[in-house]
């Protein structure tokens, strides 16, 4: 499953995110604790033990409606964790207002079992790349 949530669709349209100079955090996600709504607006939609594991992206790059950054590592991810989901989210200082952007839930790797070190991310490094919008 890859989805955008509504409210990022509306963010984008009005202006209200920019994706190429906001900090986007990345969020690991156990969808069997967590089920995707369009409705759903900001990270604290999402159960905090769904949430296993989150950092931001580094080097973004957005053209002509695509998303791109480097691969992920996120450092310290809790053992036995069933990680089988990505949401992607603009990153500010309240959960209550980041606003969720993204969801993929499919692809491979999906699902992993952490051993308590580092998961990396490896994005599509070709069209659609992280995200088109």
């Amino acid at each position: 499953m890859a989805h955008v949530y509504d409210t990022a669709r509306q963010f984008l349209a009005n202006g209200s995110v920019d994706l190429a100079t906001q900090t986007i955090g990345v969020t690991l996600v156990n969808t069997t604790l967590y089920t995707f709504s369009a409705a759903h607006e900001f990270l604290s939609d999402i159960p905090t033990a769904a949430q296993i594991g989150t950092s931001s992206l580094s080097n973004v790059a957005v053209a002509s409606g695509r998303l791109d950054a480097d691969n992920l590592n996120i450092a310290t991810v809790a053992v036995n964790s069933v990680v089988n989901g990505v949401v992607l989210f603009v990153s500010t200082a309240d959960s209550s207002t980041s606003p969720l952007l993204f969801i993929q839930s499919e692809g491979t790797g999906f699902p992993l079992t952490p051993d308590g070190g580092t998961v990396t991310i490896t994005f599509p490094s070709s069209d659609p790349f992280i995200l088109k919008v």
